[in-house]
């Protein structure tokens, strides 16, 4: 068997479930099972995106929305590392914000926009600041977790050295988080 059956045999799966659901979307909105104003047919939406994409149209558009990801995430990263560290330092700050995150952190990223409308100036601000909220809290929750989880005969150690501020920062805390918190980063980045 050559390499690219192998890879076929080992991956059928992965492959026949999504060409099948397509062609099942297909035929349920062509035969009227599912009402084609609510579920288009993929080839409907395929001859859409190809126009869209010829005129420029869906570039310009794709381009504002990574803009705005990239802006969200930036801010909810910051933001989310910052209080995390401080959180996971910290037992009476962890105390006094975990209650606070506990009860904001369910509520849908979207319904804080009319509050933000409020805060900011809308427009690009408030959408971006909108999308961070979930982010945020990903970020938050899983940097604080990962300094508590950093040794804390580690953490002696580095004080016992010198490391104070950003020094013991840079060289244990920041560290040790990112073991814990990278993939949770992939995660609220997906998770908006």
């Amino acid at each position: 068997m050559t390499r690219r059956g192998r890879w076929v045999a080992e991956h059928w799966m992965a492959i026949a479930s999504p060409v099948t659901l397509l062609a099942l979307w297909e035929w349920a909105s062509a035969t009227g099972l599912l009402r084609e104003v609510f579920f288009p047919r993929p080839s409907t939406i395929a001859v859409h995106l190809r126009d869209l994409a010829a005129d420029g149209t869906l570039w310009g558009h794709l381009s504002t929305t990574l803009a705005r990801i990239g802006w969200s995430f930036s801010l909810a990263a910051v933001l989310g590392v910052a209080i995390g560290l401080a959180m996971g330092l910290w037992r009476r700050l962890r105390e006094g914000l975990d209650p606070v995150f506990a009860v904001i952190y369910p509520i849908p990223s979207v319904l804080f926009l009319p509050l933000v409308s409020f805060l900011v100036p809308p427009g690009e601000i408030a959408l971006v600041v909108t999308t961070a909220v979930t982010s945020f809290f990903l970020i938050t929750f899983t940097t604080t977790h990962g300094v508590r989880q950093i040794d804390q005969r580690v953490v002696e150690a580095a004080l016992h050295y010198g490391a104070r501020g950003w020094r013991l920062f840079a060289t244990v805390l920041l560290p040790g988080h990112c073991r814990s918190s990278s993939p949770a980063c992939g995660l609220a980045s997906a998770f908006r």
